[in-house]
């Protein structure tokens, strides 16, 4: 969420917990917080100062879906760090516990749409199962709308959020490989279910 005054980003540690952490323009070195980041990337932060909402004007526990009653602040004495983010590969959607960087092999469910500045469809892996894949690049991305049901993509590097109990993965058009191979998917993707601890069902604990 970004203002002219200020910019909220939205992050998630390795457990999954998602907090804000907000900068204010006028704050020094913010600026690094209004134009370098953007969905997937990994950063180190420290000295940051926790603030608690005011519900009466914004409840931003509820808004922002975090459990914590309060936001992180940067101060003049707050560090950011640029780290790299270690990608991990995946054969089954089911396997993908948390939002973080992915890699996978997936088969399309139907031909891609464009929606916005980005290119969107249905895939499944190879158990049947579905997640949303939106890829960023423009005039670049077009040549992925030639492709039909069953063809295959090998996704090198992806970013990917749980929604509910949907999967969405976003990536850009030079981490999307088009696989010479197609494959037949039945008419009705699903889901993994995911039990209440994010694990999905028939995973060991």
């Amino acid at each position: 969420m970004k203002s002219t005054s200020k910019c909220t980003v939205l992050l998630a540690c390795k457990s999954g917990e998602v907090f804000a952490v907000t900068a204010f323009k006028n704050t020094k070195g913010a600026e690094i917080w209004f134009k370098d980041m953007h969905q997937g990337q990994v950063v180190k932060l420290r000295m940051l100062k926790a603030q608690r909402y005011n519900k009466a004007r914004f409840d931003g526990q509820k808004i922002y879906n975090t459990p914590l009653c309060f936001e992180f602040v940067w101060t003049s004495a707050t560090v950011c760090e640029m780290c790299s983010a270690d990608v991990k590969g995946v054969k089954l959607f089911e396997e993908i516990e948390t939002c973080g960087c992915y890699g996978f092999e997936c088969v399309l469910g139907a031909s891609f749409t464009l929606m916005g500045d980005a290119l969107c469809a249905v895939v499944a892996d190879r158990k049947n199962k579905r997640a949303d894949l939106k890829v960023k690049g423009g005039a670049e991305a077009a040549g992925l709308r030639l492709l039909a049901r069953g063809d295959a993509l090998n996704i090198k590097k992806c970013f990917v959020v749980i929604e509910d109990e949907c999967i969405v993965a976003t990536t850009d058009v030079a981490s999307v490989c088009i696989l010479n191979k197609s494959k037949e998917i039945g008419n009705v993707l699903t889901t993994p279910k995911r039990r209440k601890d994010g694990k999905a069902e028939g995973e060991g604990m």
